[in-house]
């Protein structure tokens, strides 16, 4: 994942007065665009544990800094990158550059980033049980360093020169503007997947989703395919991406996509497109799209076509299919008598929930929005899922907790702790001590399968302190180099799982009381997951033929294997119920729940599936496969202590331009960035020229080393007032105000089921210098000390992707300031919001309540709070403030003017505003509208629109234009 906002240009294919207009208008947009792409970049991931010491390998080749217990693991990364970085930008024609690594080894998360201000590289290198067929850590180093060779791609030219005059900044700028996200991703994953003998491009998702949408609903139009839809579903663009980027590889040349990056390089400031080259092989992006998806819809309905004649329709029962109006998936169905069936049900519209299908009819009984990898198991009315779980404090380390919950008591029982387990599964044959099987994850990426028993588990509802005591009765090891996934209980002693390694996947048979390991099913790159045992077979899910399909093995003959589904598209995941089996299977509307009689078809594995369209191709061209064999893993590399202490400076970036990325401010004027490898010393400074004021200046600091996180901040600002409250006329005041603070705070973090939850505390110690030269308005205070307390504590239920705010929730903040002088000032501010559903499904009204007493009369400290909109130059000692609104989506267009603008979705706020100022009342209502537009194919939305209100106390209409982007 490359974590840039970025930009598409438009088509070769307008008149070229129309091209002329579009570019003298792109350039604004363009000049504009630059500093808050920059903006975009600078990211602070989070902190690992303060007590974590760190060690590094440094090459010409590449940087490495990881936790210093994970040495073994670095130095067989170091092997990988050794032989990674000459290979892994051979068709960009470049080598990758160096650049730094921070290994994150103790979360829940399992993920890679790239990021380009500053420059580095993050892996969570936590195995997920739905990786595919090659080990986790060797996909992180093939992805992610690919998108290293395409910044070094673009670094040439002018870009290059900038870079050297601005920093870091401006290759992520200049990709970000010119690069779309479809090539950015897809030509990563085409990477991933040509380099190593698995990979997603190879992995039936990625022909099962776009296959559906084109053969049963046709292409959307071009915009809509790119950018996205809150209405109906679209591929992602790593999906889209990979079959893009292939198609231009095999239709054009090998390096075409080099090339591209090279000419925008060294010709973005001539407006160039993507797509142009120094050579004649310019693409048309339209009519490459078109050709590219001509050429899958080919392939795919002729495939389609045969797969109907072959396959008998099977009579099949769906489930609560009048609950499916839109997109939606349901996964993981577990039919609990004739009647019911249980699903995990998730959709852009609602958090993903637990469900309960009798019949016709469908009863949501619970969110489960931090559910771990779409995975619940269930018996005798209780269900055993893996939950997300953030550390209090540091946000690089979460675990992921076994959690019980049950049916009709509705109890919730937290079995494990502080461990990070996935998939856990009851033992049915032994239901009554409910003995699980679990894998288990360590920080050294090493995991085992572990037995617990859980009869001395401490039940809780919502505590956070509380200890848990479940026992881990036995504990088995993965080979080196195997990772396990998808337990399932044989009997009380037996239990298989999916093995993952260098060779891909494998079924083993482990006895839990001897450690006895036995193969069942050997090594291959096809996919698994979803192991089940029931009437003495073993079932699980299959790549057969480029489609997920339902297989099982005999467990007295492990040679007598079986095919018991002919999904279209291909199935998620199943439940076999006496004669019947239980499929969610794709369709292009998401994945459903049928029903189908119980079948079976031999089936022989040595016929191994046939490569995804383009792989092979792929794979030719670059000609490299990465495994042991092109590896050496003999050598060794020299590692050394990591300092912090001397890190904590890295002056990566400077600009001309006023950037407060901490107060998220943009304006004229100068700015100068640092930020240290581990996030962990922030530092901005900066100098913001005002056109009709005096100049403003700003140096911050955040260190978020310790515990606790400090930060420091100097300001010089011009400051005023218009309003007397003796005389309580309007009267100017201006004055010079020079602010030094220093703030420790300390945050608390957790989730409960449904719910995110933070809770700071906050002291702030503040010298304020004044210069006031008006003789009429003097302040009474030039130089004097402040300390400042303040809590702030929130709970969010999880959102929906559409979801407008929290559909329950607050935010409450307290603060207390006060001088340390004997002109004693001081002011107290209360503020909280208050989250309801709407009436409608993303509907949301909120309700805020709010105080503020201050000292106007002494010294007026900056507002803690919003007072009422349209009310202006009111400065008071005491204020009460009400504010509602209702949020609703009024619709989802999905249209525009293509290459131009495209509208996703047009939001409408009414809003009504109560406000006491020294007991005079004020109020205002009104209307704020917002669409949700992305402007030149940008992959980031801005958000755009007005706000019209009116004041019946004043009788004043008041208006403004609103505009945010989210970066």
């Amino acid at each position: 994942m490359l974590l840039l906002s970025r930009l598409f240009s438009t088509e070769k294919y307008y008149s070229y007065k129309v091209l002329t207009i579009f570019k003298v208008r792109a350039l604004f947009v363009i000049l504009f665009l630059i500093p808050i792409t920059s903006f975009a970049q600078y990211s602070v991931s989070g902190e690992n544990d303060s007590k974590i010491e760190y060690r590094q390998i440094k090459t010409d080749k590449f940087h490495i800094v990881y936790p210093n217990y994970y040495e073994k693991n670095a130095q067989l990364l170091a092997s990988i990158l050794d032989t990674v970085v000459p290979v892994i930008g051979k068709s960009l024609n470049v080598s990758a550059p160096r650049v730094p690594i921070l290994i994150h080894s103790k979360s829940a998360t399992s993920n890679g980033l790239s990021v380009w201000a500053p420059k580095r590289m993050e892996f969570w290198t936590t195995t997920p049980p739905s990786s595919y067929a090659y080990p986790f850590l060797w996909q992180l180093a093939l992805h992610e360093y690919r998108h290293t060779a395409q910044m070094q791609a673009l670094n040439v030219g002018v870009t290059h020169t900038l870079s050297k005059i601005f920093g870091e900044h401006i290759i992520g700028a200049i990709a970000g503007i010119w690069l779309p996200n479809w090539f950015l991703e897809g030509d990563a994953v085409v990477a991933e997947t040509a380099l190593a003998p698995a990979g997603r491009g190879q992995d039936p998702d990625y022909n099962m989703f776009l296959k559906a949408q084109i053969l049963d609903k046709g292409r959307y139009e071009i915009d809509k395919m790119l950018l996205g839809s809150m209405r109906d579903f679209v591929p992602d663009y790593y999906n889209l991406g990979y079959f893009l980027v292939s198609y231009g590889r095999a239709a054009y040349s090998t390096d075409i996509w080099g090339d591209c990056l090279n000419y925008i390089g060294s010709s973005w400031w001539k407006l160039a497109s993507f797509g142009q080259t120094a050579s004649r092989n310019n693409l048309n992006f339209k009519n490459m799209y078109n050709s590219a998806i001509d050429s899958l819809e080919k392939v795919w309905a002729d495939n389609d076509i045969i797969f109907m004649r072959e396959h008998a329709y099977l009579p099949s029962k769906k489930w609560g299919e009048k609950y499916q109006q839109q997109y939606v998936n349901y996964r993981n169905p577990i039919q609990i008598d004739d009647t019911t069936v249980l699903a995990l049900k998730t959709s852009d519209f609602n958090v993903q929930y637990l469900v309960k299908i009798v019949g016709d009819k469908e009863e949501k009984l619970l969110s489960l929005p931090y559910l771990m990898h779409s995975y619940f198991d269930y018996l005798n009315g209780n269900i055993l899922y893996a939950q997300y779980s953030p550390n209090i404090r540091w946000g690089q380390e979460a675990n992921a907790d076994i959690v019980q919950y049950n049916i009709e008591t509705q109890e919730t029982t937290t079995i494990t702790k502080n461990t990070t387990c996935f998939t856990p599964v009851y033992n049915q044959f032994n239901q009554q001590d409910s003995i699980i099987a679990t894998i288990v994850t360590d920080s050294l990426d090493n995991q085992t399968l572990n037995i617990i028993y859980p009869k001395t588990q401490k039940q809780e509802r919502y505590g956070i302190f509380s200890k848990n005591k479940s026992s881990f009765i036995e504990t088995i090891a993965s080979k080196e180099g195997v990772t396990f996934s998808y337990p399932a209980w044989m009997d009380n002693e037996n239990v298989f799982v999916i093995e993952t390694s260098i060779d891909g996947k494998a079924i083993a048979k482990y006895n839990i009381k001897t450690g006895v390991r036995e193969l069942v099913l050997p090594y291959s790159y096809d996919n698994m997951r979803y192991l089940k045992v029931y009437n003495n077979r073993l079932f699980f899910v299959k790549d057969i033929k480029n489609k997920y399909q339902l297989v099982s093995i005999n467990l007295n003959d492990y040679s007598d294997i079986k095919i018991h589904s002919n999904a279209r598209f291909g199935i998620d995941s199943y439940y076999v119920y006496d004669s019947t089996i239980v499929l969610s299977h794709y369709t292009s509307d998401g994945y459903r729940i049928v029903s189908t009689p119980y079948r079976e078809e031999n089936l022989n594995l040595q016929e191994t599936s046939k490569s995804m369209y383009f792989t092979t191709t792929n794979r030719k061209q670059e000609n490299f496969i990465l495994n042991y064999s092109t590896i050496d893993t003999n050598k060794h590399f020299a590692s050394e202590r990591y300092y912090k202490f001397t890190h904590l400076f890295n002056i990566h970036s400077w600009a001309p331009v006023f950037i407060n990325a901490q107060a998220r401010e943009l304006g004229w004027g100068a700015s100068i960035m640092s930020q240290n490898l581990l996030s962990t010393s922030v530092m901005s400074l900066g100098f913001k020229y005002n056109f009709h004021d005096k100049n403003e200046l700003y140096f911050d600091y955040t260190y978020s080393g310790l515990y606790p996180i400090f930060k420091t901040n100097l300001t010089f600002r011009p400051r005023d007032i218009r309003k007397d409250l003796d005389s309580n006329k309007v009267n100017y005041i201006n004055w010079d105000e020079v602010s030094v603070s220093l703030n420790t705070s300390l945050p608390f973090t957790w989730t409960s089921r449904n719910f995110y939850n933070n809770l700071t505390l906050s002291l702030y110690h503040s010298i304020h210098s004044i210069n006031n030269n008006d003789i009429k308005n003097p302040i009474r205070l030039t130089l004097f000390n402040s300390l400042a307390y303040e809590i702030k504590v929130s709970n969010y239920s999880a959102m929906a992707e559409n979801d407008l705010y929290p559909r329950f929730g607050h935010r409450t903040n307290i603060r207390y300031e006060h001088t340390l002088t004997s002109n004693y000032s001081n002011i107290f501010s209360f503020n909280s919001q208050i989250f309801f559903p709407g009436f409608a499904t993303n509907h949301s009204f909120n309700i805020t309540l709010s105080t503020q007493k201050n000292t106007p009369n002494i010294y007026y400290f900056p507002n803690q709070v919003n007072f009422v909109r349209g009310v202006y130059d009111m400065y008071p000692k005491w204020f009460y403030g009400f504010l509602s609104t209702y949020a609703l989506p009024l619709a989802y267009p999905d249209s525009g003017i293509s290459g131009i603008f495209y509208i996703k979705r047009i939001t409408v706020i009414p809003f009504y505003n109560l406000g006491s100022y020294d007991s005079e009342w004020f109020q205002s209502y009104g209307l704020q509208t917002l669409s949700k537009v992305h402007f030149f194919r940008i992959t980031i939305p801005v958000e755009i629109g007005f706000q019209l209100g009116y004041c019946p106390s004043t009788e004043n209409t008041f208006a403004s234009f609103l505009f945010n982007i989210d970066v």
